[in-house]
């Protein structure tokens, strides 16, 4: 879905666009109200993996994956300031 918006109920007004790269990536989400209330940028590595989202505030959160011979699985996803939210061992 390229976008949505909606004209009644509690989101009367909002405005949601999705942006895709030539393989079919989300590279960004915009929410627009009366202003622009979100901007999240997503960037990926050479096998299509999600590397980064960036929340429009420069907030980034990074994913860092394992690679075995048929399987990948996400190691950790850390923030720009630090935070883990996932980290195998």
């Amino acid at each position: 879905m390229l976008g949505e918006s909606f004209s009644g109920g509690p989101l009367t007004g909002l405005s949601v666009t999705n942006g895709y790269d030539q393989y079919l990536r989300r590279t960004n989400l915009t929410a627009l109200a009366a202003s622009l209330l979100s901007q999240t940028t997503y960037g990926y590595d050479n096998a299509s993996r999600l590397l980064t989202v960036n929340d429009g505030n420069n907030d980034v959160a990074t994913y860092n994956y394992l690679s075995w011979v048929k399987q990948t699985r996400t190691n950790s996803v850390v923030s720009k300031a630090g935070h883990v939210w996932l980290k195998r061992s």
